[in-house]
């Protein structure tokens, strides 16, 4: 970059990767903390929730605070009973206002960032929006067949800086900050049916796991693909970022092994009915 910024980004560089990266992980992690009767992690969790939302604020990354009160609210719905989880809701909505109405007189730094991050980005907001319209168009004159893997951070770096006076020593390239229109850019509604089927799939059994298993390692798919789809709108390396890749493989595992201990229950209870 050629301007100063302090935003956090860790190894990851970028604020938006850095901010699903702690979202997705945090998630994974709560689940492990929570699960434990013991005070000590509930204290854990409580410290690490202060520190992850306080990162995703200073990252001033929208899909990542979103993705953030999304996975913690998906976390507490399972381990708190459904009233609890209500009065929780309740006591987290009047500590936002109560910070909020705080913030308006007293100018608080965090609430005013956090604020500025989804009103004071007109610019990024609108270059976001014509980097959807003109992959969505890339689309249409390629007949949605694409325009080959790889291509379209091309044709949108042509369309965003043209092709005179560029940088030669440059990428560029430019990412299109989604993945689902990149997909569909790249290679087509007839390459993207067989990723559909996939996350589809995953959607379901990641419901319906998240629905009828008890313990808290039923919801670690859902908390994976919350995260993912985070990333999915807000990044712009999501192809390079194999952390990411990683976690939703460890959803993908743990779907596996729950239905192989539920298909085993299964068996065995067949079995005694027989004997």
């Amino acid at each position: 970059m050629n301007y100063e910024d302090s935003r956090p980004t860790g190894w990851l560089v970028n604020t938006n990767d850095y901010a699903s990266y702690l979202v997705i992980y945090f998630g994974l992690v709560s689940l492990y903390l929570l699960s434990s009767k013991k005070k000590w992690h509930f204290a854990m969790w409580l410290v690490l929730l202060a520190v992850v939302t306080y990162l995703v604020i200073e990252s001033h990354s929208r899909t990542g605070f979103l993705g953030l009160v999304a996975i913690v609210a998906l976390v507490l719905f399972k381990v708190l009973r459904i009233q609890y989880f209500l009065l929780a809701l309740f006591a987290g909505v009047v500590a936002i206002c109560s910070k909020m109405i705080y913030s308006s007189i007293a100018s608080s730094g965090l609430t005013s960032q956090l604020v500025d991050s989804f009103t004071g980005k007109g610019d990024s907001t609108e270059e976001r929006m014509f980097m959807y319209k003109f992959v969505i168009q890339l689309c249409k004159e390629h007949h949605f067949l694409g325009v080959g893997v790889g291509n379209t951070p091309r044709f949108l770096f042509e369309a965003l800086y043209g092709t005179a006076n560029v940088d030669i020593t440059g990428t560029q390239t430019m990412a299109a900050h989604n993945f689902w229109l990149s997909i569909i850019s790249d290679i087509g509604l007839i390459g993207f049916i067989p990723i559909l089927i996939f996350f589809l799939y995953y959607l379901y059994q990641a419901a319906t796991i998240y629905i009828t298993n008890s313990n808290l390692k039923g919801a670690i798919p859902a908390a994976v693909l919350l995260g993912f789809i985070g990333v999915s709108v807000g990044s712009s390396s999501i192809f390079e970022m194999r952390v990411i890749w990683i976690a939703l493989g460890l959803g993908l595992a743990v779907i596996c092994l729950l239905q192989r201990e539920r298909n085993s229950k299964q068996t065995e209870s067949n079995f005694e009915k027989i004997n």
